[in-house]
């Protein structure tokens, strides 16, 4: 159950040029449980009464003519003999050959006949074995494995079972969530979650049933809720082969799924089928159409995976508008987190099929209050946009017939509160289509182009305003917005109908290096369906000044539901173009990294070209293998800097990233869609080396020398150093002129440099409109050095540039004070209270050095963390602060303060223990000051 907790993360597989199912991986049944609101603006209207044409509608006032209702986790026995992936003839499968795989929410075993170990002396169970199933990680404590297989044994004829211990290979999981939490037997489930690498050897010691006249061993495998062979093909399940039980010479069982079976065959179990509790009742149902509704009765029914499954909808080529599916509900279940954590417990999902075998989610949720239908809510109509998760869009499904499915989950108690909580309500099903709306505008396309460096003045951004609607449109207010700060895009646009006007402006990154959340909406007056007033153009990375990040990606992976790995095969890849010239870099550069986001370690070869054409790469550079370490949501850093070709450079740059085998591992992620990519993503899949449709999250980062204004800068030493232990002031002198021929504006200041380890901002002073050959000429400074000042040495640097990270030029002299060292020393805390200000009159200016110059988030660390970090933040005065954390959809996970605190520097913890790993924004709102960054959680 692979769980990107709130950053609702799914994978699907890409075979060739297709996209593959985005089914259950999308399902995180791990999810928060707490309804957030998405800080989109505006909020999404749902369809109401919109509807134009009814595809389908069932209110069940006539029975539920064509529905089925049956137990979906009663799958029947799945271990059976299958020449698919054997090792050698057939091998005993544990999995569907219909589906490839296994399905969620499987409990299967393969039982030995009953031996007879009252005479053993060293019996040894050996097998073959392979195993191709969810990898972990993510999991919920105490949990640390997903899908699962192990190995028990019984002494009772198979009354009582316990997981045993192998020899080799020793189990990677102490406790599996499938067999823990989805089969409700707890933690301490040991057992092999993710690869095995193909058929191992196995062997475990059963020395320990010396003497029991009944002895049993099975072979089992667990699946989870949520992500399985439909979401990743490669997860084949559970094989073994060439079972042997040995008491030294004497063998007690063989078994090689060809007909050999000593002393007789194995036979297969599933887990118990906990019962349909499907039925119509005329208890209670949808205000729009008493009296009849289907109910899932939920009450003391554990364990239930209980399907409803409509009859075949067709659903139109080319509808009059886009179809679109709504429904009545009332979710009276109130234990979807009785356990008090953040895994669901009880929940629906909602299922689509085409061909009545692979159901792939449309979305899934639950009974809190804050939820459409919740428990004390009562009946309310689910439309699109009321979802967190997934969508009630058809669109991909027009052309063809379909099914749907409702499944009720409940675990295996019922301690979520006290009440009649007796189930899942349905009614009102209707599948329709909306078109033809008079009026409604929205965006399309938002581009803030990479690279985001402070090496550009502004960057150009754009976005599509379009008019969908009927009727012309005069005035279209929009909007583009810096971290949720509006601005707007005057004049407003006049687009008849059915046009669009590109918006263009200047973002001028006046937060400087840093995170910042981009997009752009629409507001118009009577806007019929806001479902599509907004673009994104993601989390933006601004870098300094000498780093450039050269991508084409949209950013997808800061705010789209689902991204996707590729599937390559050994030989094939993706390869992007690296334009330097193109993206406005004037200046030679030098190569630094390349940054990727990848699925699973590997090795990878990558080819480096040169200029060609835009099509066509020229001639490779070099190539070479590199193991991938790092996995998402952080990125691998590949060096270039050793690459003589990739130093003082500004031509194009090709990389092609070569697979080297046909598991397509390592995956790189990317997007099933491509806005700005012509010409830059390519990709092989077997065809050549074309144009691609996808994004590939890939990124080519280099430094540059940048050409910062001029100065000159001569500072001295007059006297005064050593400075005595006791303190005593230090006479020193300065010479600056700005001969930039520019006018300047920016910082001058001082730092003195202790032991050259710590470094003490003495005073500063910003310049504005600084003209040229103005100067700063003060020949006779003095300072008054502290006597609590540690002895040792210092440096005295007069610096121009941008605090606090920018210099253009610089000076100093070294002098020192009598005393011993002290490295730990806090200088921010005894700083003197008066000291000359050399940078305007030559008279005393009170300085206060406790208190901070400006509002400031000074920094997380750790950043990335595990599973805690300190945000520390700055503020010049007295203010009320709301400190924030969202995920990357806009959804907030946390307030961390909110209320009033006082000036000076404060520090606040976030604790990340229940969180999925992914990244996470900060938000800091104190007076008009507001801020936001970005945090990895890396577990």
């Amino acid at each position: 159950m692979r769980k990107m907790v709130w950053i609702l993360l799914s994978t699907a597989l890409i075979f060739g040029l297709q996209v593959g199912t985005q089914a259950a991986g999308s399902n995180d049944v791990e999810a928060n449980v707490v309804s957030i609101q998405n800080a989109e603006v505006p909020a999404v209207q749902t369809q109401g009464n919109l509807t134009d044409l009814t595809l389908y509608f069932e209110d069940f006032e006539s029975g539920a003519v064509g529905w089925t209702s049956y137990d979906a986790g009663n799958v029947g026995d799945k271990w059976h003999t299958d020449l698919f992936n054997a090792y050698a003839g057939n091998s005993w499968w544990m999995g569907d050959p219909l589906l490839g795989g296994y399905d969620n929410h499987w409990l299967q075993y393969l039982l030995t006949p009953s031996l007879d170990f009252t005479d053993a002396t060293n019996p040894v169970l050996t097998y073959k074995l392979r195993y191709d199933v969810e990898a972990p990680g993510g999991e919920p404590p105490p949990y640390d494995g997903w899908d699962g297989c192990n190995v028990w044994v019984s002494t009772d004829g198979g009354t009582n079972w316990s997981v045993i211990n192998p020899d080799f290979p020793v189990y990677n999981c102490a406790n599996l969530y499938s067999f823990g939490l989805e089969w409700g037997m707890g933690p301490g489930i040991a057992g092999w979650g993710g690869f095995s690498g193909g058929w191992v050897d196995a062997q475990f010691d059963l020395s320990a049933y010396n003497g029991q006249a009944d002895v049993m061993v099975r072979f089992a495998f667990a699946s989870d809720p949520a992500y399985c062979t439909i979401d990743d093909p490669l997860l084949y399940g559970y094989f073994v082969d060439n079972v042997s039980i040995d008491d030294g010479a004497l063998n007690m069982l063989y078994n090689d799924a060809d007909g050999t079976a000593t002393p007789a065959e194995f036979s297969t179990d599933n887990g118990s089928a906990t019962g349909d509790y499907w039925a119509l009742t005329t208890s209670s149902s949808a205000p729009p159409s008493p009296v009849t509704s289907m109910r899932c009765d939920t009450y003391t029914h554990y364990g239930l995976s209980d399907a409803l499954e409509s009859p075949w909808i067709i659903i139109p080529i080319d509808p009059l508008g886009t179809p679109y599916l709504s429904f009545w509900l009332w979710c009276n279940m109130m234990d979807f987190t009785g356990s008090g954590g953040t895994s669901l417990e009880d929940y629906y999902h909602v299922e689509i099929s085409t061909d009545g075998i692979i159901w792939n989610e449309l979305f899934y949720d639950y009974g809190d209050n804050t939820r459409p239908g919740g428990w004390g809510v009562g009946w309310q109509q689910y439309l699109e946009g009321m979802q967190f998760n997934g969508n009630l869009t058809l669109e991909i499904y027009e052309g063809q017939t379909v099914k749907l499915r409702w499944r009720v989950i409940t675990d295996w108690d019922d301690n979520g509160g006290a009440g009649p909580t007796d189930g899942l309500y349905i009614d009102d099903v209707e599948v329709y289509t909306i078109a033809g709306l008079n009026n409604d505008c929205g965006t399309e396309l938002m581009h803030v182009p990479m690279p985001t460096s402070l090496y550009f003045a502004d960057i150009g951004c754009s976005v599509e305003l379009h008019n969908y609607g009927l009727n012309d449109q005069g005035m279209i207010p929009a909007f583009w917005r810096e971290n949720f700060v509006p601005n707007p895009l005057i004049p407003w646009a006049a687009i008849p109908a059915g046009g669009m006007e590109l918006k263009t402006w200047n973002w001028g990154m006046p937060g400087g290096v840093g995170s910042y959340f981009m997009d752009a909406y629409t507001m118009l007056t009577g806007d019929e369906d806001l479902t599509n007033d907004t673009s994104k153009a993601g989390l933006v990375d601004v870098t300094a000044a000498d780093v450039l990040e050269f991508g084409y990606d949209s950013r997808q992976y800061s705010y789209e539901a689902s991204i996707y790995y590729f599937n390559f095969e050994t030989g094939e890849g993706p390869m992007i173009r690296y334009s330097p010239a193109a993206d406005g870099v004037t200046d030679n550069m030098d190569a630094v990294s390349l940054k990727g986001y990848w699925r699973e370690g590997g090795t990878i070869r990558i080819h480096i070209y040169g200029e060609g054409t835009t099509t066509t790469p020229g001639p490779q550079i070099t190539q070479f293998d590199h193991l991938i370490t790092t996995i998402y949501p952080a990125w691998e850093e590949i060096d270039l800097s050793t690459i003589p070709e990739l130093q003082g450079f500004n031509h194009e740059v090709w990389v092609f990233y070569e697979l080297l085998n046909d598991a397509g591992i390592p995956h790189i992620y990317g997007s099933d869609y491509s806005n700005f990519g012509t010409d830059h993503m390519f990709a092989d899949f077997g065809t050549g080396m074309v144009q691609s449709d996808y994004d590939f999250f890939g990124r080519l980062v280099c430094g540059v020398e940048t050409a910062y204004p001029s100065w000159m800068i001569d500072t001295w030493l007059i006297g005064g150093s050593p400075v005595p232990s006791g303190g005593g002031n230090l006479d020193w002198g300065v010479l600056a002129e700005n001969t930039s021929g520019q006018v300047l504006n920016g910082d001058v200041w001082i730092d003195a440099v202790y032991e050259g380890t710590t470094t003490i901002q003495v005073i500063e002073r910003a310049l504005v409109n600084y003209q040229p050959g103005w100067t700063i000429n003060r020949p006779d400074n003095w300072y008054p050095v502290p006597a609590g000042w540690p002895g040792g040495n210092y440096e005295w640097f007069v610096r121009t540039g941008v605090l606090p990270s920018v210099i253009w030029e610089e000076d100093y002299f070294d002098w020192s004070k009598a005393g011993a060292v002290d490295l730990d020393f806090d200088f921010e805390a005894n700083m003197p209270l008066n000291a000359p200000d050399p940078f305007g009159d030559l008279a005393m200016t009170q300085v206060d050095y406790t208190v901070p110059t400006e509002y400031a988030v000074m920094g997380t660390y750790p950043n990335p963390f595990n599973p805690t970090t300190n945000i520390s933040f700055a503020l010049p005065a007295d203010a009320k602060v709301l400190l924030s954390v969202y995920d990357v959809s806009g959804r907030l996970v946390t307030t961390l303060v909110d209320g009033y605190r006082n000036a000076g520097i404060h520090d606040v913890t976030f604790d990340a223990s229940d969180l999925a790993s992914g990244i996470y924004l900060y938000r800091l709102e104190a007076g008009e000051f507001n801020v936001t960054g970005k945090m990895v959680l890396m577990k």
